[in-house]
């Protein structure tokens, strides 16, 4: 069987206004939570990873697009990561990922520490026979403190979230804001010895130009993928088709 797949960091479901500058940070200063939702409706996913999504948000968009919240899980106050679908799940799980650099640098003449995030995890029930294992991420951005994932401050960090991202006893799909600007597998060579696959994009995932959000699976078969580059959200919107 087929379906479809949803990545997307809706950044608390903040937009900008058509013709602003999708490059600074200060355009996205509308809140509208359901432009977010009219836009993932119309894609009609079976499978949806949300990042930065603020508190009632994620109980929102699962109404409106119809489909059933399986996690919402904040690692802040503000900030937290949920997982969508028409399938049903079990085996919810969240896996708290804190900053190993407390020390905080200067960043644009402002004091800034990576914030903890983390990763949620759920099995999917994709018929009597079928089941899928998904897990939403999102990481801090390391190297704005001049560190990257291969970092060795970041060894024992990298070490964790690849155990919680190991594929188990059936197909796996990874999907997130890994805020890391290349591509996975240096950085994560366990997962890859496990037999996972990245999906390869040719185009930035966001209007900055970065390719921080990443897709891996193991044991599905990719058929298509493309970013959604014509939103006024702060990430690219990326749809993904995958068989079992």
């Amino acid at each position: 069987m087929q379906f479809t797949a949803i990545q997307w960091n809706i950044g608390s479901a903040r937009i900008r206004s058509e013709g602003a500058d999708g490059a600074q940070s200060s355009s996205y200063n509308q809140v509208n939570p359901e432009y977010i939702a009219e836009t993932i409706k119309a894609l009609a996913p079976d499978v949806v990873t949300l990042q930065e999504v603020a508190p009632h948000q994620g109980t929102f968009l699962a109404e409106r697009i119809k489909l059933t919240l399986h996690a919402e899980d904040h690692y802040t106050s503000q900030l937290g990561l949920t997982i969508m679908s028409r399938f049903p799940a079990t085996d919810h799980e969240f896996f708290y990922i804190a900053n190993p650099i407390p020390s905080p640098a200067m960043v644009d003449g402002k004091p800034w520490t990576p914030r903890d995030l983390g990763i949620s995890r759920c099995r999917l029930t994709l018929s009597e026979n079928t089941a899928l294992d998904v897990c939403n991420v999102h990481l801090p951005r390391f190297e704005k403190v001049g560190a990257s994932l291969p970092d060795s401050r970041l060894d024992q960090t990298r070490v964790e979230i690849a155990k919680h991202l190991m594929p188990r006893d059936v197909p796996l799909l990874v999907q997130g804001d890994f805020n890391n600007n290349a591509e996975l597998a240096p950085t994560f060579p366990d997962l890859m010895n496990a037999g996972c696959s990245e999906v390869h994009f040719d185009v930035p995932t966001t209007p900055k130009g970065r390719r921080d959000d990443h897709v891996i699976y193991k044991q599905v078969t990719h058929l298509t993928s493309r970013v959604i580059d014509t939103l006024l959200t702060d990430h690219h919107l990326l749809v993904l088709t995958f068989e079992i």
